[in-house]
């Protein structure tokens, strides 16, 4: 059974964070995907491990200044 892809779109609406803030992260590998074509894909494994990365940012100030960050890290089912 193949594994599931979301969207760029999916992974933003997901961390409710716009997309210009999603392809922030992905420019700054924060997210990681794969290119299929010319738009980006992401398994369940890829949005696991940005949510990891960006806990561990959240005592950063920087962290702090990504608009929905408290709500982007808390744990909830990945069902798009």
């Amino acid at each position: 059974m193949a594994e599931r892809l979301y969207t760029f779109q999916e992974v933003a609406a997901y961390f409710g964070v716009h997309e210009s803030t999603a392809a922030r992260w992905l420019r700054d590998g924060i997210l990681r995907g794969f290119k299929a074509g010319k738009d980006w894909r992401f398994t369940d494994a890829h949005v696991q491990a940005c949510m990891a990365r960006l806990q561990h940012q959240t005592d950063t100030a920087k962290a702090r200044q990504w608009p929905g960050w408290e709500t982007a890290v808390e744990e909830k089912p990945l069902a798009v």
